[in-house]
């Protein structure tokens, strides 16, 4: 049985484990821009029809919710003994999708790769994320009435040493010890600093508390509270405790770094919403931006994590993916 509930066992700090996927061609099609918003709803879609044992309930009034792999990964609940962050509106989803594959027209033969995070207990779900990848890819894969079907030729594990393979279509799933990325280690890379320069590699959707949207003149501060609230939470509903932070005071010190240089744009993309039957509007920044203070070292945890978890609105999506280029 899966729940989406926190075990005393599973108390840690957070960590996340990640999976390459690697998918080719079978047919011609046509990917969207941003191939990261097909790969989300055709993979949710191919998730619950895989596993949902009551396709006309809703996940929230499910009696089966609490063990059911679709509703873990796709329609968190928040663990009953969770009480500071009982406020929270929505539950982080437990996993981060991210490719480097452009858009455009696909051919047989043409590669499809991207990575998979998994945040905590997660884990256990891989055989039904493999198997709902699995059929997602012959079921097609892009723009509507332009699907590219594909086939799932493999599954990568990352490790210390690389990458380990753990699926084949001739051998199946095997159990891996995939690596855990664990935010302790990211605490043990930091260093002190004064001048770091992050790439948002992917659109940064963020608002400000007062709920404004963010198109221009993003501050350090912006960044690394977003990335501590996001953080935070997935090691407090996935893994079972609060990170060690200096909430309050971490904000405050970000509140004095200097952005010293930008070349941030704003990039707008869309979505389409099937069941809405409308737009929704998805863009952000992209770019990079250098910011310079007294001692950044103890902002690098955050945005090593960051580069695995991103952060932002639409995380899930690939969106709000950062690199940290340099640090001084």
């Amino acid at each position: 049985m899966f729940t989406t509930a926190v075990t005393n066992r599973s108390r840690a700090l957070l960590e996340f484990r990640v999976y390459r996927f690697h998918l080719k061609a079978t047919g011609a099609g046509v990917l969207p821009n941003f191939v990261t918003n097909s790969l989300r709803g055709a993979f949710g879609f191919a998730l619950r029809r895989l596993v949902c044992t009551f396709p006309g309930v809703e996940c929230g009034s499910c009696e089966l919710a609490g063990s059911c792999p679709y509703a873990a990964v796709f329609e968190p609940r928040k663990p009953p003994q969770v009480h500071r962050l009982a406020q929270v509106r929505q539950t982080p989803r437990p996993f981060v999708l991210r490719t480097e594959t452009a858009g455009g027209r696909v051919s047989a033969g043409s590669e499809l790769l991207f990575e998979m995070v998994l945040v905590g207990g997660t884990k256990r779900l891989l055989p039904y994320i493999t198997l709902a990848i699995r059929n997602m890819a012959a079921e097609g894969i892009g723009v509507r009435n332009h699907r590219a079907s594909f086939s799932l030729e493999e599954v990568r594990a990352k490790t210390k040493r690389g990458w380990s393979r753990v699926y084949s279509p001739e051998k199946g799933l095997r159990t891996t010890a995939a690596h855990p990325f664990r935010y302790s280690d990211f605490v043990a890379a930091s260093r002190p600093c004064k001048r770091i320069t992050v790439r948002f590699l992917s659109p940064l959707r963020i608002r400000t508390r007062s709920g404004g949207l963010i198109r221009r003149n993003l501050r350090f501060e912006h960044l690394v509270k977003r990335l501590r609230d996001r953080l935070n939470m997935l090691s407090v509903f996935y893994c079972g405790t609060e990170l060690p932070l200096d909430f309050r005071g971490l904000g405050e010190r970000a509140e004095n770094v200097e952005t010293v240089r930008s070349d941030l744009r704003w990039v707008d993309v869309s979505r389409y919403s099937r069941s809405q039957k409308q737009r929704h509007p998805m863009g952000g920044l992209m770019g990079e931006a250098t910011f310079v203070g007294d001692d950044l070292g103890e902002f690098l945890p955050l945005l090593y994590a960051g580069e695995y978890l991103h952060v932002g609105r639409f995380a899930v999506w690939g969106f709000g993916q950062i690199e940290v280029v340099s640090v001084e």
